[in-house]
């Protein structure tokens, strides 16, 4: 792993770990719910705001909705989020593998004067090219680099932005569910119809609390783990198309001495033949 690279991720990761009202500022302090959290997005997470992305993540809304209906807005923020970086990790690796198909294909054609190497291998990579061209529509992922092999740099910048804002966004739901009538997820007119014990209320509110500070954790852990297997799949992919390649020259190789040894192995054989008759 790129010694810079992992001492960027390092540094991050601490930065998203510490408490988020080491972030605070007096201007977004002042406010509260929603408005709180577009400020601290604004305040915190646009320096890492990425100029060029892989795939158009969903924002996380003040009433987020997918297409889970019934289901609260702390799993739904989470259902979210984790979509968001999965299209991210998705769309990086499709573009890696584009580029490096495409400069193997310039540089084979290139290298290999005899022409039987680039002629087997030339169709199977423009259909490999071809198929992830349309697997990179399906997933809507925005490509714009057609050159580089390597995406470590700009994906640990889209990803942290997404950390960044989901952080702050973890902020948001806990003052959200201090609300009694949201902690207990019902109307608040219900509130008054039904009779909810002190220690009943407080055990559930603590209950969510607990929760979502679990899920904060989880999520910075899982961000360091997931980065370091997009690096080492990143490193070994131009190692595994070189094999493919050493492979495929190696056949081509085989073929080749087969045709050559062939008409010598006859030429003894008729020798032999030859000289039993007399």
């Amino acid at each position: 792993m790129n010694k810079k690279i992992y001492i960027t991720t390092l540094s991050l990761i601490s930065f998203f770990s510490m408490s988020q009202s080491t972030f605070a500022t007096w201007d977004c302090e002042v406010l509260t719910g929603y408005e709180k959290y577009n400020c601290q997005i604004e305040t915190h997470c646009k320096k890492y705001k990425p100029k060029h992305i892989t795939f158009k993540t969903k924002a996380f809304e003040e009433n987020i909705q997918t297409t889970w209906e019934d289901v609260d807005i702390y799993t739904q923020s989470k259902q979210r989020y984790r979509e968001n970086q999965n299209w991210i990790y998705s769309c990086s690796i499709v573009k890696i593998q584009q580029n490096s198909l495409r400069t193997v294909k310039e540089k084979l054609l290139k290298v290999d004067k005899s022409g039987t190497l680039s002629s087997t291998l030339k169709k199977k990579i423009e259909l490999k090219i071809t198929k992830l061209k349309t697997l990179s529509k399906q997933k809507e992922c925005k490509i714009t680099d057609k050159k580089s092999i390597y995406s470590k740099k700009d994906l640990l910048i889209e990803s942290s932005y997404q950390l960044c804002d989901y952080s702050f966004y973890l902020e948001y739901t806990k003052e959200h569910y201090t609300n009694i009538a949201n902690s207990l997820n019902i109307n608040v007119d219900e509130i008054e119809d039904q009779s909810y014990g002190i220690s009943y209320i407080a055990r559930q509110q603590a209950n969510i609390q607990e929760d979502i500070e679990k899920e904060r954790l989880h999520t910075h852990k899982i961000f360091h783990l997931a980065f370091q297997s997009y690096i080492d799949y990143e490193n070994n992919l131009p190692i595994h198309i070189l094999l493919e390649l050493i492979k495929q020259d190696f056949i081509v190789y085989r073929q080749k001495l087969h045709q050559t040894l062939s008409p010598l192995n006859q030429v003894v054989y008729k020798i032999a033949n030859a000289m039993s008759i007399h």
